[in-house]
């Protein structure tokens, strides 16, 4: 048997299993020990053939052999059959080797290194680098094009031949391919104004991808929030997907799969990294929403359930739900409850070893979230039985935020802490008495959609109040008031964007449509003066000085900024609330008509719906025969508010008779 020990190397195992007579037999494998077994192959021989090698190690030989010649490099590794060229337009050049496993951090640090042929790292990989010495730019445009090919070693030399760099239709075809995924085009000129930010981001998105990742026994591409994080994240990569919606379907649908596991998959219920918020959830939602796509539900429904089983602790080895509250609790698996990673009270809690024994109201509220999203698909499926226990789980993890969370005094919900025998005790509090939550984690129950008015109210309230969260550049995350609140923090003193996307969905539900708009307004307004500054993308920015900070060239969680400008000013866009399941939406040509079919089969109260439509005409909406209130945002945009008290709603939105064309 050919196993791999603790060390990590493979080693040859025996084990004589004597004279057998003819049968069926049936042979099993189980680790004695704490580690899982690593299986390369087996054989079954008799035993004169053990001295025979049955197992033998491929060499490997990482080093490059490459051949240079004026501006074509050639590029091959023994013993693959592949091999790789690059030829690009005449310019002063050198080829040096980075030997350094991984190679990004050393790679950063000798890009200016131009002299040394060999860069040395810690000689565990050898990477072939082809520097392009710095080129004079005169005024105007400078276009370089490079081509990049891999195949056969007897036909790259042909191939490379093919693609002339120095033919202006690779640059024209390059161009027009992304420009279609990295120019996003406001419906109307109110917009336009933030077309410019937006296409940086978008170029940001798309191209922050990296190849290869090793993850479920193979190598996946994967965007990531910023190419120097070289590494799966799971939170960051749900709102990469989300970004990605608005770029191209087929990336986002990709982004969403490669978090997944199979259900027959007991090893892993999800690809985790990082925080594990599931963003996938809300995802998968929106995708629905765009596409109505059966295939997609079918395929991603049995996998989200495979996640939210060991969300709710009901997979082996799950501790997400173990105190006797009830609640939600992550902390085995990573330290940051809600991608906040200097959140007062989450570093208070890990300093006391808290963690064992406290729950947060973050990780509870995106599980009941998680569970009514999966609700919805259930019903669409005819799924009765998970029906039943999604419903059942989303009262009583509602009725433990309720009953030990909620703290009517500060008007937030609270971090709980639980005694040795995981039995709810007490609110932690900061040492001067106050609630230690007041902040983005002690609101996040209204993301759940499970709080009684007097909440609503109250929370709502701390949103709004320019001494605590609401801020001239958006909602920080920790209250200005509280006496943790630190303008030097990291994300405490800071205002993100996920977040503040979760709260302007939950906006739709709740009715605070104006503090919805002002959430997405004044994100792409500081997003955009600030990109127009400095052409950068930034992950946070700091509520002291209203700029951004930290990574310039991130993607990741700042990609709500898409979402926002999508929602209010790209035709077509349809944005629902959480408890929305869209069945039908037929647009016609000129985007001047809508048919719309949705879904609230768990849901009492209204709702509210924004849509973009053609900015040349005003509309009217239509219930069967009743009118509903239309709010025109802006020319095109439009709001319309969902009645209480139905199931199911079939909306009829087109040009009102007086309208007459605008222009733009």
């Amino acid at each position: 048997i050919w196993l791999r020990d603790s060390k990590g190397s493979f080693q040859l195992f025996k084990q004589e299993i004597g004279d057998l007579p003819p049968g069926d037999y049936e042979l099993s494998f189980r680790s004695t020990g704490l580690n899982d077994i690593r299986l390369d192959g087996f054989a079954i021989v008799p035993g004169a053939a053990l001295a025979d090698e049955l197992f033998q190690i491929p060499s490997h030989k990482p080093a490059p052999r490459f051949r240079c010649q004026r501006n074509q490099l050639l590029c091959r590794y023994d013993p693959i059959d592949t091999a790789y060229g690059i030829r690009w337009q005449e310019a002063k050049f050198k080829v040096r080797e980075i030997r350094q496993d991984p190679v990004e951090a050393l790679f950063r640090r000798s890009l200016n290194f131009n002299s040394d042929p060999v860069i040395h790292g810690n000689d565990k990989a050898r990477h072939l680098d082809l520097y392009i010495q710095p080129e004079p730019l005169p005024p105007g445009r400078r276009v370089f094009r490079l081509v990049v090919c891999g195949g056969a070693k007897t036909e790259l030399p042909r191939l490379l031949e093919t693609y002339d760099p120095e033919d202006e239709a690779l640059e024209n075809y390059a161009e027009n391919a992304g420009r279609s995924l990295c120019h996003p085009r406001a419906s109307h000129r109110t917009g336009r104004k933030y077309e410019f930010s937006q296409a940086r981001m978008a170029a940001q998105t798309l191209t922050n991808v990296i190849y290869p990742i090793y993850c479920q026994c193979e190598n996946v591409r994967h965007y990531t929030p910023g190419r120097c994080y070289d590494s799966l994240y799971t939170w960051d990569a749900g709102f990469i997907g989300l970004g990605l919606m608005e770029l191209d379907m087929h990336r986002a649908v990709e982004n969403l799969n490669s978090y997944l596991t199979d259900e027959q998959n007991s090893h892993a219920a999800f690809i985790h990294h990082g925080t594990p918020l599931p963003v996938q959830f809300y995802l998968f939602l929106e995708i629905w929403n765009r596409t109505q796509d059966m295939h997609l539900l079918k395929r991603f429904y049995p996998a989200l359930r495979h996640w939210y089983r060991f969300l709710m602790g009901r997979m082996p080895g799950s501790t997400m739900r173990n105190l006797g509250s009830g609640l939600i609790r992550t902390f085995d698996y990573f330290y940051n409850s809600g991608g906040w990673d200097d959140y007062p009270v989450q570093v208070y809690s890990r300093k006391m070893g808290y963690y064992p024994r406290i729950a947060p109201a973050v990780g509870t509220s995106h599980a009941i979230r998680a569970a009514k999203i999966l609700r919805l698909a259930a019903d669409h499926l005819a799924l009765q039985a998970d029906i039943q226990q999604l419903t059942k789980d989303i009262d009583e993890l509602a009725a433990a935020l309720q009953d030990f969370a909620w703290d009517r005094e500060s008007g937030y919900f609270s971090y709980v802490l639980h005694d040795e025998r995981l039995a709810p005790v007490e609110f932690l509090r900061h040492p001067d008495g106050s609630n230690f939550n007041c902040g983005l984690d002690g609101v996040s129950p209204l993301i759940a959609g499970i709080c009684r008015q007097e909440q609503i109210d109250a929370l709502i309230a701390h949103l709004k109040n320019p001494c605590e969260m609401k801020t001239p550049i958006g909602l920080t995350t920790v209250a200005q008031n509280a006496p943790y609140y630190d303008a030097d923090g990291y994300w405490n003193g800071s205002v993100w964007m996920p977040h503040q996307w979760f709260l302007w969905k939950a906006m739709f539900e709740i009715g605070e449509m104006e503090l919805a708009h002002w959430i997405a307004r004044t994100a792409l307004d500081l997003w955009a003066r600030e990109v127009e500054e400095t052409y950068y993308c930034w992950e946070k920015f700091d509520v002291a000085s209203g700029r951004g900070s930290m990574w310039h060239q991130f993607g990741g969680l700042s990609c709500p900024v898409l979402n926002w400008f999508a929602a209010y000013h790209t035709l077509g866009t349809i944005s629902v609330g959480l408890d929305c399941w869209i069945l039908k939406r037929e647009f016609n040509a000129d985007r001047s008509q809508l048919q719309l079919t949705l879904r609230r089969p768990f849901a009492s109260g209204g709702s509210h719906l924004i849509i973009v439509m053609n900015p040349d005409h005003t509309y009217d909406a239509f219930l069967g025969e009743k009118s509903l209130n239309v709010a025109e945002l802006h020319p095109g945009t439009i709001q319309i508010t969902l009645p209480a008290g139905s199931t199911e709603y079939a909306l009829q939105i087109e040009a009102a008779p007086a309208s007459t064309s605008r222009a733009q």
